[in-house]
């Protein structure tokens, strides 16, 4: 697999452990059932995921999903809007990350410093400077902190596409200092063949600095050709790894299982 090269190219965050997004995760939280939720867990961590999101409505629901989760041994990316459920999250063993922190709790900042976790601050109804502000004064570490520019889906609006580049590349330059990140999946929310759109966006996001994204790491393999082919420079290296990677990719299919045909 290609997993092991993948951090070359950004920080991921598998995103498949979402109650909201995932009918079979729900279910799984809803029976308690634990061997669904370390399945996939354990299949985004083979697949290249450095950290996991983690997204349960609730302290008691998010309580056994931390619990479960931390029993694959991953780094957890704990996800909620919710202050008193991040207030209690950070304190459980695994979680690394803070997904997210925006208006109406960036004083939050100060316990994720105490906790020395990751910070993804969204964007998304507060402005970057108000983030940057808010984790000044609590002194956290800006190399721990990533903005999410936030923008809505294509699905919503075409020109949505070409604002979350526009703003991505502000808030580089405006705040070199911090690391960006992106929802890839949000954006292309509602769209038919999303993998090609997601590829593209994220190939530009990359070009102009991305260093993390929050997604389904079965598709790096997707992401990691389209790079290598945008970002040839002239050496032939690239169109080597993008061939490499396509074998690798086809082989890992043959080789996994086949469901039984009715």
């Amino acid at each position: 697999m290609l997993g092991q090269r993948y951090d070359a190219m950004m920080l991921i965050i598998g995103e498949r452990l979402n109650v909201f997004a995932s009918k079979r995760v729900r279910t799984a939280l809803e029976a308690k059932d634990e061997r669904v939720i370390l399945e996939i867990a354990g299949d985004q961590l083979a697949q290249g995921a450095q950290y996991l999101d983690v997204h349960a409505e609730g302290w008691d629901d998010m309580k056994w999903m931390l619990e479960t989760v931390r029993q694959s041994g991953a780094a957890i990316c704990l996800d909620s809007p919710d202050p008193e459920v991040i207030r209690k999250g950070l304190s459980m063993p695994g979680v690394k990350f803070l997904n997210s922190l925006a208006g109406g709790r960036l004083d939050c900042f100060k316990e994720a410093k105490e906790h020395k976790v990751k910070v993804v601050g969204l964007l998304h109804d507060v402005s970057a400077a108000e983030v940057v502000e808010a984790a000044k004064k609590a002194s956290f570490p800006f190399e721990d902190l990533y903005l999410d520019p936030a923008v809505m889906p294509v699905s919503v609006d075409a020109a949505n596409a070409r604002k979350l580049i526009e703003k991505h590349r502000e808030t580089k330059r405006d705040f070199p200092g911090v690391k960006t990140v992106v929802g890839i999946s949000n954006v292309t929310h509602g769209m038919p063949r999303p993998l090609e759109i997601r590829a593209a966006i994220l190939v530009s996001l990359l070009n102009d600095g991305l260093d993390a994204a929050i997604c389904n790491p079965a598709e790096l393999g997707f992401y990691a050709r389209a790079v290598a082919i945008i970002r040839d420079d002239g050496s032939g290296r690239s169109t080597v790894d993008y061939i490499r990677a396509f074998r690798k990719d086809e082989a890992a299919k043959k080789a996994a299982p086949r469901p039984p045909t009715k």
